[in-house]
C-alpha cells in the first residue's frame, strides 16, 4: 500500500535541515533565516515561505534550502535547494525544486536577487523554472553575522 506524504512529513524533513543549519551557525559564516512572499506570475497563484541562507566566511557564495508553496495548496510545496554568487547588492544563481511524492519531481531553476538598500536586509527575486516565473520579495527575520 503507497504511503500518501502529508504536510507533517514535509515539515519534519524541514525541521531537520533547518536545526542541522542552526547547529552550524556558530561555526561557518554568516547565516538568515527568513520568509519569502511572492506571485507566480505565469500561473497568477500567491506564493509563500520560508528559506536559510548561508554566506561562507571570506567568499561571495551563499548556499541555501527553502520551501515555497502557493497559498492555496500549503501542503503542496516544494523544496529548493540553491547556490548563488553575491555581486555588492545583487546575486544569481540557481538550484533544484524537489517536490511531488517522495521527492520525484525535481526542477532546476535560476535565481537572481537585488538588494536596494545597503543596510537594509530587504531582498527582492525572480526565480525562473520550467513550471513557474515567480517574483516576489525575501525579508530576513534572523540574521547571524
Amino acid at each position: 500500500m503507497k504511503k500518501k506524504y502529508e504536510l507533517i512529513d514535509y515539515f519534519m524533513i524541514f525541521a531537520i535541515i533547518f536545526f542541522m543549519l542552526i547547529g552550524t551557525m556558530n561555526v561557518f559564516g554568516q547565516t538568515s533565516i527568513g520568509v519569502q512572499s511572492g506571485v507566480a506570475v505565469n500561473v497568477d497563484k500567491h506564493m509563500v515561505g520560508l528559506s536559510i541562507n548561508q554566506k561562507w566566511d571570506s567568499t561571495n557564495i551563499s548556499t541555501g534550502i527553502g520551501y515555497m508553496t502557493s497559498t492555496d495548496n500549503l501542503g503542496k510545496g516544494m523544496f529548493m535547494i540553491n547556490s548563488q554568487y553575491h555581486f555588492n547588492r545583487f546575486s544569481i544563481g540557481g538550484g533544484v525544486g524537489l517536490g511531488g511524492d517522495r521527492f520525484t519531481k525535481t526542477k532546476p531553476f535560476i535565481l537572481t536577487t537585488y538588494k536596494p538598500l545597503k543596510r537594509y536586509p530587504l531582498r527582492f527575486f525572480f526565480n525562473y523554472s520550467e513550471m513557474r516565473k515567480t517574483l516576489g520579495v525575501m525579508f530576513p527575520l534572523i540574521i547571524k553575522k
